[in-house]
């Protein structure tokens, strides 16, 4: 953001005369002398064209606020230690007669040889033209310098508070407290005292048999017979171009800039300038959307015919389930006589037996659990009745410790 110095306008009290510049120290109407009831304000441009460009002017604009005169009351540059108008001291409030007559009184107490003042001295004293910005020496510089000052001290600006997000961090250590529970939850397991409440088993004979099946499809089987046409079905579908359409979509195209501008602000210096800030231009491409039209081409489902057919063929396949399930320690196979059944000439049968078990336990959480043994001499372990600690949990499952 850019930074510079302005030269303000004054009204002189005095005659009335407005605008004077800034930096004038006196009326250029009736030569006034600035002083602090005289109005001050700001010129109708206060942009970098109105900006200060001399290299004094500029010295002046930025050395500070003007000082008040404390005999005359003038307003006058901090780059000057001695008032304009009359002569007065910046620092002291004094005028040089009056410097003058302390001195020789403090040669006189002291003894030290001085010099005399003259008429000249104690006169109204009117500035000339060599005095409109006295040099002072290098004696006065370095006692204004190297004056005594006292040693102000200030406790140590407190350090940064930083807002803790307490919401977030709440949220967060809860999301962690249900999601550790969850965990435990479903990883933990208990030992718990059971009994043998109940047992069950069932066998099952599943039955395949070699007969002659019906079946149809595209292509027929290399064994098949009485093969029959069932004429001509669907068999795929196919994209045809049947024509085009117009289609619109929308278009981003470019369409300029857009431009803003900072706020600019000025601030008096109190000395008949001001430094301004802002006024920043930025630009950026603006982009802007239209309706434009594209070409899209058009597809139809085109239907591909192919003979479907039926045929018969010899071939293995479920046939039926002959089970037995009981509630004792004594498990058994479905009788023989259920499992014959009446064969065509060149049929066949062939078995495949399964054996499911299950043991459902009492415990002491007045809860039920249950195993399922993989084998006949596994589940013959588990009469009803019997006794068993077992190790419980969601993940863990049921796990019977004393076999």
């Amino acid at each position: 953001m850019p930074t510079y110095q302005i030269e303000m306008l004054w009204k002189c009290v005095q005659c009335g005369h407005s605008p004077n510049r800034g930096l004038a120290k006196h009326c250029v109407n009736c030569g006034f002398p600035k002083n602090e009831k005289c109005e001050e304000f700001f010129p109708e441009d206060v942009s970098e064209n109105n900006a200060i460009r001399d290299a004094g002017q500029l010295r002046l604009a930025q050395v500070g606020a003007d000082w008040k005169c404390k005999y005359c009351g003038s307003l006058q540059s901090r780059a000057s230690a001695f008032c304009s108008e009359c002569g007065c001291n910046m620092e002291t409030g004094e005028k040089p007669w009056q410097a003058k007559v302390k001195s020789v009184i403090q040669d006189t107490v002291t003894g030290a040889k001085h010099e005399e003042v003259s008429d000249e001295d104690v006169r109204v004293w009117r500035p000339g033209p060599a005095d409109q910005d006295p040099k002072p020496r290098i004696s006065e510089t370095k006692r204004s310098e190297f004056a005594f000052r006292p040693f102000v001290t200030s406790d140590p600006p407190p350090l940064p508070v930083s807002r803790v997000p307490w919401s977030r961090i709440s949220a967060g250590a809860a999301a962690l407290l249900i999601f550790g529970v969850t965990l435990w939850l479903v990883f933990r397991t208990k030992i718990v005292d059971a009994e043998v409440s109940s047992v069950n088993w069932t066998y099952k004979v599943h039955i395949d048999r070699y007969q002659v099946w019906r079946r149809d499809g595209w292509n027929t089987d290399p064994s098949a017979f009485d093969v029959r046409n069932e004429g001509q079905r669907v068999h795929h579908y196919d994209k045809v171009v049947s024509g085009s359409h117009q289609e619109p979509y929308s278009e981003s195209y470019s369409c300029g800039e857009t431009c803003t501008t900072t706020p600019r602000t000025c601030t008096s210096n109190k000395n008949g300038s001001a430094t301004c800030t802002g006024g920043d231009r930025s630009c950026y491409p603006k982009t802007c959307t239209r309706t434009a039209y594209r070409t899209v081409t058009d597809y139809r489902d085109e239907p591909r015919y192919q003979t479907w057919y039926s045929w018969s063929v010899w071939d293995w396949g479920f046939n039926r389930t002959v089970a037995k399930s009981g509630t004792d320690m004594e498990p058994g196979w479905p009788p023989s006589e259920q499992l014959v059944a009446v064969l065509q000439a060149g049929e066949q049968e062939r078995q495949r037996r399964e054996e499911l078990y299950k043991i459902t336990f009492s415990a002491s959480d007045s809860k039920t659990y249950s195993i399922e043994p993989r084998s006949h001499p596994e589940f013959m372990k588990f009469p009803r009745g019997r006794h068993a600690r077992l190790k419980v949990g969601i993940a863990h499952g049921v796990e019977v410790l004393d076999r």
